[in-house]
């Protein structure tokens, strides 16, 4: 860690140590830190500067990360990882989660079935975890709109929903989605297994709970089969174990889904080009009189999924031929939506690092 010249002011007021600015110009200079490749001394030098300036001169996480240009984040794990203690309690509350955010997050207010639908988006292919004493991080991916749409309606209400374009290799452009709300949010930390445990005791929440992860990760297929119209549900999932509570706690509620069966396995490339890096398997509900039984009792909110329902609840009353029209025309938006979506994240991505270029060559 070399000497950082000049006197600069630390965010409390006065002037930094040499040591502090020692630490301070290494974090500014460094992309990643990684403690593993740091010796005890330069750890313990860390952990002594930055501890000083947090809890000694109550400077906060927020200011020290400006300050470095890192994010908030990377700079809390890091104390995290360093064993110091942080202000995330009373004061942070009261303090630093204020200061910190720019939007006002409000407390989750719904019902119990809104809690269950909410908990079964997030299981199936959301991601959430405590960023901080007092904020609950959700994130996903997706190169949906609809998705996206389903993800700002849920969210939007109780904080401001972020999203922006990004490339992953082996998946290609789209778009990033992530929300920080208030810690009424906790819930959405339970995995799926304790969650589904939790809302199966009611049908009416598990219900909801299932249409959340269909509404995230499943499908309802309408089709023709040796000549016969067909209605099935179908759960996808990489987490055998889940699919397997949801067949037991679906057929305790006289719905008899099948499987679970490998439908792709790890390393699959899709025509997307996007590669599967675990194995992919589903549960289907197979039968088209008890499947449009259980969508009649399944609140979906997913544009896409309430229209496929709509069609699938019409298979015996209406013609086949005037459905599959109606079918064929939904899955041609959907792929038009899609791919203007993917092309937009791909644009502004593009564009938004043609500008990073621009600025750190100047």
């Amino acid at each position: 860690m070399g000497d950082d010249a000049g006197d600069a002011p630390d965010p409390a007021g006065g002037q930094h140590t040499q040591e502090e600015r020692e630490v301070l110009s290494f974090l500014r200079a460094s992309k990643r830190v990684d403690l593993r490749w740091l010796s005890e001394g330069e750890k313990a030098k860390i952990r002594r500067v930055l501890d000083r300036l947090h809890n000694g001169k109550k400077v906060s996480l927020l200011q020290i990360s400006k300050e470095v240009g890192r994010s908030y984040t990377a700079i809390w794990g890091l104390c995290r990882s360093l064993g110091i203690q942080t202000r995330g309690v009373a004061e942070a509350q009261a303090n630093s989660a204020v200061a910190r955010s720019k939007h006002e997050r409000r407390p989750f207010d719904g019902t119990e079935e809104d809690r269950a639908y909410m908990t079964g988006f997030k299981n199936g292919d959301l991601t959430a975890w405590q960023v901080s004493g007092t904020a609950v991080m959700v994130t996903s991916s997706t190169t949906h709109p609809a998705f996206a749409e389903v993800f700002r309606t849920l969210f939007q209400p109780f904080s401001h929903v972020y999203q922006y374009p990004m490339f992953e290799e082996g998946k290609g452009y789209k778009w990033k989605l992530a929300v920080r709300l208030d810690n009424s949010f906790t819930f959405l930390l339970k995995g799926p297994l304790e969650a589904v445990s939790g809302f199966s005791m009611r049908r009416s929440t598990y219900l909801s709970w299932l249409a959340g992860m269909i509404d995230s990760d499943g499908n309802i297929h309408t089709s023709k089969t040796r000549g016969n119209p067909r209605v099935r549900l179908g759960v996808y999932n990489s987490n055998v174990p889940l699919l397997e509570t949801i067949i037991r706690e679906s057929r305790r509620i006289q719905y008899n889904f099948d499987g679970p069966y490998l439908l792709k396995e790890k390393g699959t490339v899709t025509p997307f080009g996007i590669r599967y890096t675990k194995d992919l398997w589903h549960t289907d509900l197979q039968q088209t009189r008890p499947a449009q039984q259980l969508l009649l009792e399944l609140p979906v909110r997913h544009p896409e999924k309430v229209r496929r329902k709509e069609l699938a609840l019409q298979v015996g009353q209406r013609s086949w031929n005037e459905i599959e029209a109606e079918l064929l025309e939904l899955k041609k938006r959907i792929k038009e939506d899609v791919t203007r979506f993917r092309a937009e994240a791909e644009s502004r991505y593009r564009l938004r690092h043609e500008h990073r270029d621009i600025s750190e060559r100047g």
